[in-house]
Parts: structure tokens; sequence; C-alpha cells
């Protein structure tokens, strides 16, 4: 099954992004916005068994986000994200090897 990986989980709602895929969170709280570091170390733990079909699901720091997404492009060439717009979630693509 796909799955949805959600940056940081600061305890909003995310049960709609249930319809893209099991839920997995992969920070939670306050994260420290100068320690890319620790936020790459922690991400590379929680994306380890991503596959190229998965989702991120942008929530948090923007660092964060930016950090996830560079693993899932690196790993799979493309990041799928999942963005909240007009009071839903909406799937994009960015993938590499289509540039």
């Amino acid at each position: 099954m796909r799955k949805v990986f959600i940056v940081n989980d600061g305890g909003q709602d995310f049960s709609t992004a249930r319809e893209f895929g099991e839920l997995v969170t992969c920070t939670a709280g306050i994260i420290r916005k100068d320690r890319i570091d620790l936020m790459l170390s922690d991400l590379r733990l929680a994306l380890k068994d991503s596959e190229p079909d998965d989702l991120i699901l942008v929530s948090g720091l923007t660092s964060l986000c930016m950090v996830a997404a560079a693993l899932m492009t690196e790993w799979h060439g493309k990041v799928n994200m999942l963005i909240w717009h007009e009071r839903r979630y909406v799937a994009r693509t960015i993938d590499l090897e289509l540039l």
C-alpha cells in the first residue's frame, strides 16, 4: 500500500489524507529549525523504506520539508507531495527524470 509520510505532526487532523495511503509520521512536535543535521538524520530513518510512489505530506518547517523532498528525490528521482489547498489535499509530483 502507498504510504503518506507526514513530515511533522504538530497535532493537526490528517485523517483526510488517508485516501492517498497509509499515514506514517516522520517527526512530531517542535523541531529546532537550526538543526538541519538532526532533521536529516531523523528523516533518513523515517523515510528509509519509502517507495517511488509514496507521498510527502507537506507540514511543519519549510526546511524540514525541503530535506524530506531532497531525500525522496535523490532516492527515487522524484518527489510526490500532498499539499493542503482549498480545504482538501491535492497530490503534486516533481519528477526530475522528465526535466
